[in-house]
């Protein structure tokens, strides 16, 4: 069968584009590739960190966390437009749904074009990636030849780790090498960003905002040294990851601890506020929609006048979608 001019010419137009890639590559100018977005680059094509858009992300969608928006801010900016001449390292802690996960998704996406799906942002779990305590050699091993291998691809590398504090004791310390100097074994690991995400601290966190409230405070007015002292004193002496390791008791390894205190009703409504303007913007100021799941929300201290979500702002997406496709009216007529 005699092919039409117009399979003619994509037959053509691929070869050349094969052709042409091919050409590329075996010059050692790849550059086309990543400026076309074939290939994801370790240069400014697909890195380059936008301060302007974190300061909006954190300002706009956080909330609660004014000490954790300045640190981050500050942190990252020094990052790149000061040497400090050794990787970042920043420990985030707080409850579940205070903002930590969301604070690291939108960190990310003010340096890499393709945010957390870059293959340069690598995303571990404890509980899931290190679950076997006796396997502690092996994950080492696996550890560092992971950060090493990915640094050596691209020194803008970022290695998140979420519920660190479950992690193997002993394990955190196998970044030590890379985390307390600027160069390990020939390679440059100052550009590198390494983000510890924990639940440890956020119980002596609620206890503080009890405390300022009972004083007739706001909690605004915290700052960061009144928080710090209590911080260490769980990192170091409660069971969790964090326990006798050279990561936390050795000053300058960690450059920012971050903390995330619990979310009140205010914070959480803001957080519904934002679900609903996705799902369904014409439902943002009924009154009632906020009041039923606001209801179906875990709150403590139970008899408090002060309380807070347990689980933060955690899965509200889908709170609000199931309320709004699906409501608790409707479920009872059935």
């Amino acid at each position: 069968m005699m092919e039409t001019p117009v399979v003619t010419s994509l037959v053509v137009a691929g070869l050349l584009m094969m052709t042409t890639m091919m050409f590329g590559e075996l010059s050692g100018f790849t550059g086309f590739r990543c400026q076309f977005d074939t290939i994801e680059c370790c240069g400014s094509t697909h890195i380059n960190f936008d301060r302007e858009l974190l300061y909006k992300n954190l300002h706009k969608y956080i909330y609660g966390q004014h000490i954790a928006i300045n640190k981050v801010y500050e942190a990252i900016t020094d990052h790149y437009e000061k040497n400090a001449g050794k990787a970042l390292v920043l420990s985030f802690h707080g409850w579940t749904g205070t903002g930590k996960n969301y604070v690291s998704k939108r960190l990310v996406e003010s340096i890499y074009e393709r945010g957390s799906k870059s293959s340069f942002v690598h995303i571990f779990n404890a509980e899931m990636d290190f679950p076997d305590k006796s396997q502690l050699n092996h994950y080492q091993n696996k550890l560092h030849n992971l950060v090493v291998g990915n640094v050596s691809r691209c020194g803008h590398a970022a290695f998140i780790f979420d519920e660190a504090d479950h992690m193997p004791s002993g394990l955190v310390d196998t970044l030590l090498p890379f985390i307390q100097r600027g160069t390990f074994e020939g390679k440059d690991y100052s550009r590198t960003i390494f983000i510890f995400l924990s639940n440890v601290g956020s119980k002596g966190f609620a206890e503080q905002l009890l405390d300022i409230y009972k004083r007739g405070d706001d909690r605004s007015s915290i700052h960061m040294q009144d928080v710090e002292k209590n911080l260490f004193r769980r990192a170091f002496f409660e069971e969790n990851g964090y326990r006798d390791s050279d990561l936390v008791s050795t000053k300058g390894n960690v450059d920012v601890f971050v903390p995330f205190f619990p979310l009140e009703r205010e914070h959480v409504h803001l957080c519904i506020r934002d679900a609903i303007e996705e799902i369904d913007p014409n439902r943002v100021n009924d009154t009632h929609l906020y009041t039923e799941i606001l209801k179906h929300l875990h709150w403590i201290p139970p008899q408090s006048t002060t309380q807070f979500s347990s689980s933060g702002c955690k899965k509200l997406k889908q709170k609000v979608r199931t309320m709004i496709v699906n409501p608790p009216e409707a479920r009872e007529d059935l």
